[in-house]
């Protein structure tokens, strides 16, 4: 169903217009674009964010996340 929801994008009609046209019911066509717009927010999260050390005389990095689960990673 994405690609129907990316041709109603790239086809700047209405909602209703593009529902019509192609046969398809109105609210199908919200429950398809709200889920392919929560999918697009997702793939945008970057997975990995860049780590800069600037003292160099540090000798790990730790890294502690929400859940309160630590990780140390050491710096040769």
């Amino acid at each position: 169903m994405y690609p129907v929801v990316e041709s109603y994008l790239a086809s700047e009609k209405s909602c209703a217009e593009f529902c019509q046209k192609n046969k398809i019911a109105p609210h199908v066509m919200n429950y398809w674009l709200k889920r392919y717009r929560e999918q697009d927010t997702k793939n945008k999260l970057p997975a990995f964010a860049p780590v800069e050390i600037t003292d160099s005389f540090a000798k790990e990095v730790q890294i502690i996340f929400p859940n309160g689960m630590e990780i140390k990673i050491p710096i040769q």
